[in-house]
């Protein structure tokens, strides 16, 4: 993600973030033209443009393996995302083979305590924190523009969610998403079904992660994981943009699958309900 292939003369060129024309002295000293060949990547767009890197948190004792299940077996949701990964807090399990023959298994995540949030919602900060770190360190997601958390019951639709990120590529920045209460000094928030982070942002709390646990220690056993997220980010100073159609969520202003612009939809917390959604969605 966001390599420029770049020339040093006729016969040779390589892929770097920058350039600058005349001598470099990690190349022995010789000079480089540094002239641009191509455009600069937007990361692994194997399905679409702009990349997309998605991952999601599931149980495979519960609801939530059967809904996963039908996505892989299908090559709907997150699987039409360019690049995925399966988190669970069991032991590492295989759930099944995409179309294309891909192999599935899930990503052990250490297991943290769900407390009770200040706004009486699961309190699983701890948790999400674990499940970031996952991400992060697994290292897939520096190949592409764009990395979300999609709750295993939402319905996405990656096609129009590339639509609304377009604009926004290499900017440094996450997606606020909800803004139910516009009266409130906490929103507008980003809800924890679809939490998208720029590439750059990812690279900010990879690097500035521990000023967030060392400043907001106290309050993590008080917040869910989008509340803690969004005070993270907005900490180390990413920015953020509000597109508050990129999700319709059921706990925000409601679902309507039939809207042709909104890129997700929650909560469907069975196979049918989740298809139906979907069948809605693409008419």
């Amino acid at each position: 993600m966001n390599q420029q292939c770049y020339s040093k003369n006729e016969d040779y060129a390589m892929c770097m973030q920058e350039c600058k024309p005349g001598r470099h002295v990690e190349d022995n000293n010789e000079t480089w033209a540094c002239e641009e060949l191509g455009q600069r990547s937007h990361g692994l767009a194997i399905k679409g443009d702009p990349s997309l890197f998605c991952w999601s948190l599931f149980q495979p004792t519960g609801y939530e393996m059967g809904i996963i299940q039908y996505q892989l077996n299908n090559g709907l949701g997150i699987f039409q995302c360019d690049g995925q990964i399966l988190l669970s807090t069991d032991e590492p399990t295989k759930i099944g083979t995409s179309p294309d023959g891909e192999d599935f298994e899930t990503l052990h995540v250490e297991w943290a305590e769900i407390t009770t949030s200040v706004d009486g919602t699961a309190g699983n900060a701890a948790l999400f924190i674990n499940c970031w770190n996952a991400v992060v360190e697994n290292g897939r997601w520096n190949n592409y523009a764009w990395t979300m958390k999609v709750d295993p019951d939402a319905v996405l639709v990656p096609d129009r969610l590339r639509n609304h990120l377009a604009g926004h590529v290499l900017e440094n920045i996450f997606v606020l998403n909800c803004n139910a209460y516009p009266s409130s000094p906490e929103f507008p928030m980003m809800y924890g079904s679809l939490e998208i982070l720029s590439w750059k942002a990812i690279h900010s709390y990879a690097d500035n992660m521990w000023k967030c646990m060392n400043d907001m220690a106290e309050f993590i056993p008080l917040w869910g994981e989008d509340r803690f997220m969004k005070k993270c980010l907005d900490h180390i100073g990413v920015g953020a943009v509000q597109d508050f159609d990129s999700v319709g969520d059921g706990v925000c202003s409601g679902v309507d699958c039939g809207n042709a612009w909104v890129a997700a939809f929650h909560p469907f917390k069975t196979v049918d309900a989740w298809q139906q959604c979907w069948d809605t969605a693409h008419r």
